[in-house]
């Protein structure tokens, strides 16, 4: 009694994504008859979108937080002004060291830098509960780690930028968030921070 070998065909489709995005849709049909051996089986894999068989990979920063954050007098920062109003970084310069940090310096950001927001806090590896400290400090600003290897934090302050938030507005925060800061040591000396070499800042 003759066999007949059944040709069959199975289609599938997957998506891809990016940071929560459908980017592109693989399509793929296999044909293979039913007593067919591993090595029988082809398929054909067909993307949807653009036809290209290249995906550009998107670099994205991790931010890294901790629960357990350095007293204010312990922090370096660095304040920039990414807008166009006077004197911003100046002014938060002086908040910042009546409410404890040290500051280094108070200056113009890059003219190709805006922020659109309320600041970002840019900091390497080093100075990550630093940053974290300084985030309670900036209700809804933006954490960016970069590659500096020292300890300095640099606030680029926004568009969107207020004000501080007070010792106790930030403690407060940090205690919902369940953070817990290093006890207080001996007051450093005040340094007065360098100023731009403009007065608009």
């Amino acid at each position: 009694m003759p066999v007949c070998n059944q040709h069959l065909i199975h289609d599938t489709e997957s998506s891809c994504f990016q940071n929560g995005y459908p980017i592109a849709t693989f399509h793929t049909r296999f044909s293979f008859r039913q007593d067919a051996l591993p090595g029988e089986i082809s398929f054909t894999t067909h993307r949807s979108d653009s036809g290209s068989h290249k995906t550009q990979e998107k670099k994205t920063c991790q931010t890294t937080t901790t629960n357990v954050v350095p007293q204010p007098g312990s922090v370096s920062v660095k304040v920039l002004n990414s807008t166009d109003r006077l004197h911003l970084a100046r002014n938060t310069a002086t908040t910042l060291r009546k409410l404890g940090f040290h500051v280094t310096a108070y200056l113009q950001d890059d003219p190709n830098v805006v922020v659109n927001g309320v600041a970002e806090i840019r900091y390497g590896s080093k100075a990550t509960a630093a940053a974290t400290l300084l985030s309670f400090y900036l209700p809804n600003s933006t954490l960016v780690p970069t590659q500096a290897t020292d300890t300095v934090v640099t606030v680029s302050l926004g568009t969107k930028y207020k004000a501080l938030a007070t010792t106790a507005q930030a403690k407060q925060a940090m205690t919902a968030q369940h953070v817990t800061q290093q006890p207080a040591r001996a007051n450093r000396a005040a340094v007065t921070p360098t100023p731009s070499t403009t007065s608009t800042c």
